[in-house]
């Protein structure tokens, strides 16, 4: 007959088994460090963001927090390997928009599904773009811009982030709505992009807010429109392209998924520090100061949210005729 304290293990490991399901996340997925992935390098807007949060959901969830930067394909690649990972609780995909809401519109062959291989976690960030001309333009409104346009089209020469891009997308956008016809000069980067307009290399620039308000603010670009629904608290005195009469607005964000398949109660309990660490005022305030809003909304707002632009910018990119390369 077994020994006592061998009984004892046994009964004590067969009342441990039924618990064991309700834990947050299997006990081996927890007792490693959570990988935050995210597909863009040290130093981008993304990549502070999400080191923050890091920082402040590893006491919430009891467990030390990394960040992965896998870099390349504009966050194609960081979103290929999360869908690889096991679906533990133990990586979640850090990403902006257009990784789940445009890629698969001008991809023809995404190696990964966003509605099939991701599940929503939480709504991190939004923020908007603004488009500026240099502060010695001839336009000083966007109607004397677009008047401008139409008279000389050199001066549609606008600068972006990229082919492909949503800030790419959105210009394309305001052309159907003004009845303008203007010309794509792609960059590598924002910085890029900045010094590209100030030199005079071009005449306008569509970059998000964070990019453009410093140098509105010193004198040297006047930004004519913000993409968002609202006015933008670094930029008070620019009107949205929806006060100008242009129809379109434009809110782009960040947000978290975890591999299909991980279980409801792991991706709340995830969700939920996400949430609470996006509430801080401290955070809020400092992303305030770089043109994020620190939005806080959970699986439920991410899935409508990623729907909806989803659904909106499929015609517009569907106008442009482009299709990436893979």
């Amino acid at each position: 007959m077994p020994s006592t304290p061998l009984r004892r293990r046994r009964a004590l490991a067969l009342l441990a088994a039924p618990l064991a399901g309700a834990l947050p996340w299997p006990v081996a997925a927890q007792e490693r460090p959570l990988a935050l992935v995210l597909g863009f390098p040290p130093g981008a807007g993304i990549d502070a963001l999400t080191r923050q949060l890091g920082e402040r959901i590893a006491p919430a969830l009891g467990r030390p927090v990394i960040v992965e930067n896998r870099v390349g394909a504009a966050g194609r690649l960081a979103a290929e390997h999360v869908k690889r990972t096991p679906a533990d609780g133990s990586t979640l995909l850090v990403a902006p928009m257009a990784v789940m809401t445009i890629f698969p519109h001008t991809y023809r062959q995404l190696r990964y599904d966003p509605a099939k291989d991701f599940v929503p976690v939480a709504h991190l960030a939004e923020f908007g773009l603004a488009l500026a001309v240099r502060a010695d333009a001839p336009a000083r409104t966007l109607q004397e811009y677009v008047e401008a346009v139409k008279r000389d089209r050199d001066m549609g020469l606008y600068g972006s982030t990229g082919v492909g891009s949503p800030s790419h997308f959105f210009i394309s956008m305001f052309e159907r709505a003004a009845g303008v016809s203007m010309t794509h000069v792609p960059h590598r980067g924002s910085a890029d992009v900045m010094n590209a307009l100030l030199g005079g290399h071009i005449k306008a620039a569509i970059l998000t807010v964070n990019d453009i308000s410093p140098q509105h603010a010193a004198g040297k670009l006047r930004a004519l429109a913000v993409s968002a629904p609202r006015r933008e608290a670094t930029l008070p005195d620019v009107p949205t392209f929806k006060e100008l009469g242009h129809d379109i607005e434009g809110s782009f964000w960040y947000g978290a998924y975890a591999p299909a398949g991980t279980p409801a109660p792991v991706v709340q309990r995830l969700s939920q520090a996400l949430v609470e660490a996006t509430r801080q005022p401290e955070l809020r305030a400092q992303g305030a100061k770089v043109g994020l809003q620190l939005t806080g909304g959970g699986p439920d707002v991410l899935a409508r949210v990623q729907k909806a632009d989803h659904d909106r910018w499929g015609p517009a990119i569907r106008a442009t005729g482009f299709v990436a390369e893979d």
